[in-house]
């Protein structure tokens, strides 16, 4: 997921619904991790300048990939990636899959305008 460029990225920059939130993340080893964030990566994260609340959808395997961190101060602690959008959902709907399977498709919803919007830029 290293090699996401910009142009092929919707900025989620003004999507408040979405970025003013905590979430969990499904880590690989399976590990619910929460206190996740869709925002701006650390200074020194590693990561482009240009990485601010951007998605990319993986035309691979067809699905969305949001850039989130979970902000940790310790640099041992910090971790950040590409999360597709089946493996989050925002901390406070823990308890209630129907709300958590509303969100997500309310997200890819979201993402889907936004992307259409950045094709049809792109083309003028």
């Amino acid at each position: 997921m290293g090699n996401v460029i910009e142009s092929a990225c919707v900025s989620l920059e003004h999507s408040y619904q979405f970025t003013d939130l905590l979430y969990m993340v499904k880590r690989t080893s399976g590990a619910e991790d929460f206190g996740w964030r869709i925002s701006k990566p650390c200074i020194g994260a590693g990561q482009p300048a240009w990485l601010d609340r951007h998605a990319f959808k993986d035309t691979k395997v067809g699905v969305w990939r949001i850039f989130m961190h979970n902000a940790a101060d310790d640099p041992n602690e910090y971790a950040h990636g590409w999360r597709r959008v089946d493996t989050i959902y925002p901390t406070d709907l823990k308890e209630n899959p129907d709300a958590i399977l509303l969100w997500r498709t309310n997200m890819i919803q979201h993402l889907d305008a936004l992307e259409a919007k950045r094709l049809a830029s792109a083309t003028q």
